[in-house]
């Protein structure tokens, strides 16, 4: 079933990031598609050592979920 279509520059897997569980859906590249991947382990280590960086990376993720939500 397909749940929606991500344009140029949007991204997903936020959700299993935050809650560490495993992901709820899939992804296809319906075109030519580069993908960037942020694995975990470094986006945490990377977070865990700038408490600066991490404030505005969990308030900019809650406002894109809220957003996903409504």
């Amino acid at each position: 079933m397909e749940v929606t279509t991500l344009g140029t520059g949007t991204h997903f897997g936020e959700m299993a990031y935050v809650d560490n569980e495993p992901r709820s859906a899939s992804a296809t590249a319906a075109d030519k598609t580069e993908v960037v991947i942020i694995p975990y382990e470094k986006l945490n280590q990377v977070l865990k050592a700038d408490n600066e960086l991490a404030v505005e990376f969990y308030r900019e993720l809650a406002k894109y979920v809220c957003g996903r939500l409504r």
